[in-house]
């Protein structure tokens, strides 16, 4: 049977699914960077505040956090891309069967079926680890330049236009 084609106007992922993901994965950032404070504030607190357990139980309450929300955004961000990529398979085939029957006699099948098979590669294998590393790595870029203004705000003056 042919697969429908989608009807959201050529997105593969509604926009709310990817509001949940990035707030899930600022989420998990949010946590980690806060577990970066507090570990700051036990080193600055006195001796004898040292001492009490409400550092390392605060502590092991963050580490659990960030390790749930983590596997979390992770089962997410690929359930999502899987999603996406069943929805752009179905719209490539669409955009293959549906093609003028005299491009299709022109083209070799060889040609058609190897093109087709290496983008939905890419799109499976390549595609899920890219996405996720951009988020992370853009969400601990933007973590450093929080930290780095909440310790000294002062910093906000020299990036103010001359």
């Amino acid at each position: 049977a042919i697969p429908k084609a989608t009807g959201n106007g050529g997105r593969c992922v509604g926009y709310t699914i990817w509001v949940l993901l990035l707030t899930l994965m600022l989420a998990g950032q949010t946590i980690i960077t806060s577990m970066e404070v507090m570990l700051g504030e036990w080193a600055r607190a006195d001796a004898e505040e040292q001492r009490t357990s409400f550092w390392p139980t605060l502590m092991i309450t963050l580490l659990l956090s960030a390790v749930v929300v983590a596997i979390g955004r992770s089962l997410a961000l690929f359930e999502t891309v899987l999603h996406a990529s069943r929805n752009l398979h179905r719209s490539m085939l669409m955009g293959v069967v549906m093609s003028p029957s005299s491009w299709l006699q022109s083209q070799p099948v060889g040609r058609v079926l190897n093109r087709f098979s290496q983008d939905t590669a890419t799109i499976d294998e390549l595609f899920p680890l890219t996405l996720y590393d951009f988020l992370q790595c853009s969400l601990l870029i933007l973590a450093a330049g929080v930290l780095l203004f909440a310790a000294s705000w002062w910093m906000l003056l020299f990036l103010a236009p001359a």
